[in-house]
């Protein structure tokens, strides 16, 4: 239902990491794609009979989104809009090359 992401050309398409009571989604930076991320919470947050604390979820997009785009796609998903996450997780969640 999203299109997540490639590490590599060869690699798998990631569309979530769980890490306990945390959880990253990745997809492309469109309406359907976060409307389907909302229906997903909503159907993960019944399955489990667990409420999602929209207050302390945040979204970060790529630095070449509009920012126009990028407050939409936050107000589709109910979330707050960040710049970037330094850390997450204890680990750099945007990574530079570094030789």
């Amino acid at each position: 239902m999203i299109d997540g992401f490639k590490c590599s050309r060869g690699s798998p398409i990631v569309t979530h990491l769980f890490f306990g009571d945390d959880n990253l989604l990745f997809s492309r930076d469109t309406v359907s794609n976060c409307e389907s991320i909302k229906r997903l919470l909503d159907v993960y947050a019944k399955a489990l009979v667990q409420l999602v604390n929209f207050s302390k979820s945040t979204l970060c997009v790529s630095p070449t989104v509009c920012t126009r785009i990028c407050r939409e796609l936050a107000n589709i998903v109910g979330v707050c809009l960040v710049e970037c996450h330094e850390r997450c997780l204890r680990l750099a969640s945007l990574t530079r090359r570094h030789r």
